[in-house]
């Protein structure tokens, strides 16, 4: 881990220092271990796509931010997202999303997460990776 790879409140900061990330209310629950975090996301009507729906651009922004977090959590930094896959599998609504995100690997030019989005009866609604460029 670098040294200065953030705590779980230093991290939850850097989400919210985003506007679009406070719109979200995506939330850090726990640093398993650095680059694993857990995270929280509570939904809410305006999430909704269509009637009972929850709209995929919503889980493609939660998988973004949420690899940014595990990136964060063992780089203490990253640079911009340069390429993100989505995959759609399920969908929910009315209940929080429990989001798991990992490093897969944090060079020193780039860095890779995987995320997975869980109903909160754990049923998969989409999964996802993203690769950030280093901080510059």
């Amino acid at each position: 881990m670098d040294q200065s790879a953030p705590s779980l409140q230093a991290l939850n900061e850097r989400l919210t220092r985003s506007p679009f990330n406070r719109w979200l209310q995506i939330e850090a629950m726990r640093i398993v271990a650095p680059g694993h975090v857990e995270l929280r996301m509570p939904w809410r009507a305006e999430l909704e796509g269509g009637k009972g729906m929850t709209h995929g651009g919503i889980f493609a922004c939660v998988i973004d931010a949420s690899a940014f977090a595990a990136i964060l959590s063992v780089k203490g930094q990253t640079g911009p997202t340069i390429d993100m896959r989505v995959d759609f599998h399920a969908n929910a609504f009315d209940a929080d999303f429990n989001i798991d995100a990992h490093v897969i690997r944090a060079g020193s030019r780039i860095a890779t997460a995987d995320v997975r989005i869980l109903s909160a009866s754990d049923k998969l609604l989409a999964s996802g990776r993203c690769v950030y460029a280093a901080a510059g």
